[in-house]
């Protein structure tokens, strides 16, 4: 619970207009004070008109949304990514009246994951691009990956027929 309660969190009114902030979300945006959020609408921290349609109709649709990824813009305009999970407290005529969410700021692992793209996609380059025969196996001596030189030498078209398969089932 503790945990839940550093996150940056709010309650919003059907149209997305903040009732509520904690201190959390308040610095995540980059405002001066919690009275000026008050003056926003949650929908104008989305970076995309799209996803933010995308998420306004997953509210309509199921009533909530749980760990969607959104880009955001502080009041600043510091671009962020943030994790997010709302849910919508209706009325007993099953109108939306308020909005609860949590965010949480997920930039740093949004960079590392594409370091990690960029790092693999030069990594895939250079084993496909060379003419030797590259191969890695798991402690099982199953193929986990090969090159396509490795694939030609067994008679193969593509390295993927070889993924999963020992020697045995080659030779």
């Amino acid at each position: 619970i503790k945990k839940a309660l550093e996150l940056p969190g709010f309650t919003s009114d059907e149209e997305g207009k903040f009732l509520e902030v904690n201190p959390c979300l308040v610095s995540m945006l980059e405002a001066e004070s919690r009275e000026e959020l008050f003056q926003h609408s949650v929908k104008e921290f989305y970076v995309s008109p799209q996803r933010r349609k995308e998420i306004v109709d997953k509210i309509i649709k199921y009533g909530f949304f749980v760990n969607e990824e959104i880009e955001m813009v502080s009041l600043k305009g510091r671009k962020f990514w943030s994790l997010a999970t709302a849910a919508a407290k209706k009325d007993a005529q099953g109108q939306t009246i308020k909005l609860h969410g949590v965010n949480q700021d997920i930039t740093e692992r949004k960079h590392a994951e594409k370091q990690l793209q960029i790092r693999e996609s030069y990594l895939s380059a250079i084993i496909e691009n060379q003419p030797g025969l590259i191969w890695l196996k798991d402690a099982d001596s199953r193929f986990l990956a090969v090159n396509q030189a490795f694939a030609a030498s067994c008679g193969l078209k593509s390295p993927e027929e070889l993924v999963g398969k020992s020697d045995l089932d080659i030779w």
